[in-house]
């Protein structure tokens, strides 16, 4: 299932464009959704807009309009607000005291982040101000799998420091039909009382176009699957859209030594299992090491629950690479290369290599830092707020306003005859 280096990428192994290029490529695969599967999806989108452009009432008469729903918009209404109080009713009070500590924590670090408002002023007496003010409604779309709390939290906290009063969610229902209650209850703790519940393009387009309940977002940030992905895209238009991947890339980069094949070959299952755009590269320099993690990867996967291979298998098939290495060296400068958003580095000698590795976005070091122990565990860790491990921080909800006013009357300034002399050369000087 994991690609390796064969027939015509052969020559992987040992050039080193050709091993950053084809490790790219695992970022850029676009799996699940053919031709007709995208003109089906426009069709949706076609179709949504028209019930907007009726105030969502009178729904057309339309063959694609079953996939968003016989009832139209209507079919993700706004939750109560009891049920994500019952929600928080179901946590225990350690439970609660621990997310508002981490909620704190950020609150704290963000505030210290807020881009500074600057004045500046001109020989000739003109003065300039950039300011900056809040975006007037946030949309955050939420995927069922991964950290969905931790997304929440990272997308949430920063736009709440800069001011965005006004926050909707959009989350997919759990296999039962109910939405999760551990993020309906970080919903109510966070003050957001606007959710609806819903996957794919039919919630994307809830957020981004609105419903009878609610109104379009100005930014809509987050993830959920594929479907929602080309959703965002399409949508790009109507507001401004981010995808996120919270999960990222995993690299791990091994010398064979202090670890085993089956460590690996669990590392490389549990990412694969969430899914996402991210790309999962195997880098080792001891190839029968190589070989015998694909071996525990294989044994691995055979025990995994029949609704859980499908999506394991398609992303290790699209999206995983296994790359022998000359030496270690090599290995660190593919990774600079290629800047992961993860690295695990389980080699025996760590320290050497610490020192190259730049552009990273986190590094693991050793057995007991993997990545799939906090994924397992649900534990929180600060996930990117956009793709290329760019961290979400108030700037990115705030718009910059810049002011200007005459300054005639500022006392050091130029003279009148000065001020049309710079003028005048300035016109020159742009003509040229």
């Amino acid at each position: 299932m994991l690609r390796i280096p064969k027939g015509k990428d052969r020559d992987v192994r040992d050039d080193y464009e050709s091993a950053v290029r084809w490790l790219r490529e695992a970022r850029s695969v676009a799996f699940g959704e053919g031709d007709n599967d995208l003109e089906d999806l426009r069709r949706e989108i076609d179709v949504y807009r028209s019930l907007r452009d009726r105030g969502f009432e009178n729904p057309p008469e339309s063959a694609g309009f079953a996939r968003v729903g016989a009832a139209g918009p209507q079919t993700l209404p706004l939750l109560p607000g009891g049920k994500m109080l019952e929600a928080r009713s179901l946590l225990s009070a350690e439970a609660l005291a621990m997310f508002e500590e981490r909620a704190r924590s950020l609150r704290y670090f963000h505030a210290r982040n807020l881009p500074p408002t600057l004045n500046h002023q001109s020989e000739d007496g003109l003065k300039i101000r950039l300011s900056h003010r809040p975006l007037g409604r946030l949309g955050i779309l939420l995927p069922q799998r991964g950290m969905a709390v931790s997304l929440l939290m990272a997308l949430a906290v920063p736009a709440q420091v800069a001011g965005v009063e006004d926050i909707l969610v959009a989350l997919p229902p759990e296999p039962g039909g109910e939405p999760s209650p551990g993020v309906l209850a970080a919903c109510d703790l966070l003050g957001i009382r606007q959710v609806l519940v819903g996957s794919g393009s039919e919630a994307v387009c809830a957020l981004v176009l609105g419903t009878a309940e609610t109104a379009p977002v100005d930014l809509l940030v987050g993830e959920e699957s594929e479907r929602a992905r080309l959703a965002m895209i399409e949508l790009a238009g109507e507001c401004e859209v981010e995808a996120t991947d919270s999960i990222g890339d995993l690299c791990i980069l091994t010398d064979g030594q202090d670890v085993s094949p089956d460590q690996v070959a669990t590392e490389l299952l549990v990412h694969a299992e969430l899914g996402g755009p991210g790309m999962r590269a195997l880098l080792c320099s001891s190839e029968p090491f190589l070989e015998a993690s694909l071996a525990a990867l294989d044994r691995q996967y055979s025990f995994l629950k029949r609704g859980h291979k499908a999506v394991v298998r398609r992303t290790l098939e699209a999206r995983c690479r296994a790359l022998p290495l000359r030496s270690l060296r090599r290995g660190t400068e593919i990774i600079r290369a290629i800047q992961p958003e993860r690295l695990h580095l389980l080699v025996h000698t760590p320290h050497k290599l610490l020192g190259d590795l730049e552009d990273v976005g986190q590094i693991h070091v050793g057995q007991e830092a993997a990545p799939s122990l906090s994924i397992r565990d649900g534990a929180f860790f600060c996930v990117p707020g956009g793709t290329r491990g760019r961290i979400a921080t108030p700037s990115r909800f705030l718009e910059p306003v810049t002011s200007y006013r005459g300054g005639d009357q500022v006392q050091r300034g130029p003279v009148d005859s000065d001020r049309d002399r710079i003028r005048q050369v300035w016109r020159e000087f742009e003509a040229h």
